[in-house]
């Protein structure tokens, strides 16, 4: 599956969203552009598409890489993240 990541450009919060067939535990990583992570969430979907807002307070401006992991998924999938 899938995932969403809006608004982008950001200010202040993302939301992203699960596919509604991610069951399990996921961890959300946000990285910056050298790879540091600025932010990791995890949450635990239990049936249906699971939106989650993250607070972005304290990342500063710039391009990201949202992450998704989780066992539904093959591999990691990215979403590129615009913080303004």
């Amino acid at each position: 599956g899938t995932f969403s990541v809006y608004p982008t450009p950001a200010t202040g919060h993302v939301s992203v969203t699960l596919p509604s067939d991610a069951i399990g535990a996921y961890q959300i990583t946000i990285t910056d552009a050298v790879g540091n992570v600025v932010k990791t969430v995890t949450i635990h979907n239990i049936l249906g598409a699971t939106t989650t807002a993250l607070d972005l307070s304290g990342i500063s401006q710039g391009i990201y890489v949202v992450s998704v992991s989780g066992p539904s998924m093959y591999a990691t999938v990215n979403q590129k993240l615009e913080i303004r």
